[in-house]
């Protein structure tokens, strides 16, 4: 059965990203709007993944990896949309 978009909207509305980010070891700087870390996913000497809390939004200006909450929970956990959503 598909997802209904409301409900898709509606976590990536009212997700959290800098508590995601936060609670899985994430050392977050401001600057500005945005919070900057290094990068999980791939060699990252200085702070290149930057996070917008107002758009729901993380992007790795080194490797280009990407997304909004819900994608960042499957690429930390490895999990399918779906499961990833549930959490």
């Amino acid at each position: 059965m598909p997802i209904p978009e409301a409900t898709i909207r509606e976590v990536k509305e009212t997700a959290d990203l800098l508590a995601l980010f936060n609670q899985y070891g994430f050392k977050l700087e401001k600057r500005g709007a945005e919070y900057f870390t290094r990068c999980r996913w791939h060699q990252d000497d200085t702070p290149s993944l930057c996070v917008t809390p107002a758009k729901g939004l993380f992007h790795c200006f080194g490797c280009g990896v990407k997304g909004n909450a819900i994608q960042f929970i499957q690429k930390m956990e490895g999990l399918s949309f779906p499961a990833a959503l549930d959490k």
